[in-house]
């Protein structure tokens, strides 16, 4: 016998009679854009998913590398030149690796 899902992990559906459940997370998502809410319960249509963190560790690693090379020269970074601090280095300490 195959079991049904639960009925707060599927669709609204309005010809199913038996109440439909909704989390304290369901009430949440729709609280904070209830179209969002609808297009998922009703509709079906998922939230989209978050992006790996594959991305923000390449991009902090490619940062620090760079900021590396003006940490140790103690001069400021381009950017921050560029944007009018150059008063601000990046900080170097014997412990950072830390």
């Amino acid at each position: 016998m195959a079991r049904r899902r639960a009925r707060h992990t599927t669709p609204y559906d309005a010809d199913d009679s038996r109440p439909f459940q909704l989390s304290r997370g369901g009430v949440e998502d729709y609280t904070r854009c209830p179209a969002c809410f609808w297009l998922r319960r009703v509709k079906g249509v998922p939230f989209p998913g978050m992006p790996g963190f594959n991305l923000n560790i390449a991009t902090d690693l490619l940062l620090k590398r760079e900021f590396d090379v003006y940490r140790e020269k103690q001069e400021p970074h381009p950017f921050m030149v560029k944007h009018g601090v150059s008063h601000l280095v990046p900080f170097k300490h014997e412990h950072l690796e830390l």
